[in-house]
């Protein structure tokens, strides 16, 4: 596991290779476990590992983005794993320029852990995955999500999978959940089993074409 500590004042790594740091941009370069904690008032943490798996743990991090990009942003990995570390709270935001989402997510994503994660979507998606989306808790320690956006909270290309979850999402203009493969048919899906549930949205809570 490779120990990142964010900071205004700079980004210091336990990893000597495989990422870059500048200013308050933190990019990944190829597969392995990354832990990130602290606060960055304008930052970024870009994923750029093609055919690499890629675990983040959130353990503690308070991270903002006010120049109109995701904070968090998967531009190529076989795979992204978030987990949210046991005991943790964590806090996401974008900005109202922001026209993707606060985590923007390419290719199959799962969500994982034992501690708190809050995103602000102001410019218009929570989270966004172009592939397959999955949160992962257990009967004993649900995954707690809550996020808040612009547009819809949580969206997939393909399908969207919880398992126990105690997710509290709101929106402005958009769906909670949102799904959008139409032509795919064993896609195009929510799937949830078991936990709580909280929606306070503008169009749909659930959206999805099966």
């Amino acid at each position: 596991t490779h120990n990142i500590a964010l900071s205004d004042a700079g980004i210091t790594s336990s990893a000597s290779i495989g990422i870059t740091i500048s200013n308050s941009t933190l990019t990944i370069l190829q597969g392995g476990t990354y832990a990130l904690n602290g606060t960055l008032s304008n930052g970024r943490i870009i994923i750029n590992a093609a055919l690499s798996k890629v675990y983040l743990i959130l353990n503690g991090v308070d991270i903002s983005n006010t120049s109109g990009y995701p904070v968090i942003q998967t531009l190529a990995a076989e795979k992204t794993f978030i987990t949210i570390a046991k005991g943790s709270s964590n806090i996401l935001k974008d900005s109202l320029s922001n026209t993707l989402a606060t985590i923007k997510l390419k290719g199959d994503a799962t969500f994982r852990g034992e501690g708190a994660l809050t995103i602000y979507g102001q410019g218009n998606n929570g989270i966004s995955c172009s592939a397959d989306l999955n949160f992962n808790g257990t009967s004993d320690a649900h995954i707690s999500l809550y996020v808040e956006a612009k547009n819809n909270a949580i969206s997939a290309d393909n399908s969207v999978d919880i398992e126990y979850g105690a997710f509290h999402v709101v929106t402005t203009d958009g769906d909670g959940m949102q799904v959008y493969d139409e032509t795919n048919v064993s896609k195009g899906y929510i799937h949830i089993v078991d936990g709580s549930y909280t929606f306070r949205v503008s169009n749909d809570a659930l959206q999805a074409y099966r």
